[in-house]
């Protein structure tokens, strides 16, 4: 079974063109009783376009934390982004959180 989309706190976050980030999310506070985070995956869609963005790294997973690498190089300036992070969570719960990045330059 499949639940989501879950917020960020923030919601959105700022990248520039030139940064490379790891961007974490802590999924903890998601988590059913006993749950851990395993299999992560990541959709990155450029939402001015619609276009779904390739990113270089796959999604690592450290306790309850997911991290993922945007680098600068896949984004154009003035668009928003959406980082979903699909991840299982329990026996047959998968949860997807979703994080906006701006880039604004």
């Amino acid at each position: 079974m499949s639940y989501g989309p879950l917020a960020t706190n923030p919601a959105t976050v700022t990248q520039g063109t030139t940064e490379n980030v790891f961007w974490g999310i802590d999924m903890t506070a998601a988590l059913p009783a006993g749950g851990t985070v395993t299999s992560p995956t990541t959709v990155f869609t450029d939402l001015a376009t619609g276009s779904v963005i390739t990113l270089t790294d796959a999604p690592t997973v450290s306790g309850n934390v997911v991290t993922q690498r945007v680098t600068g190089n896949k984004l154009t300036a003035n668009h928003l982004y959406e980082m979903a992070v699909t991840y299982t969570a329990a026996a047959n719960v998968n949860l997807t959180s979703i994080l906006l990045i701006n880039c604004p330059t």
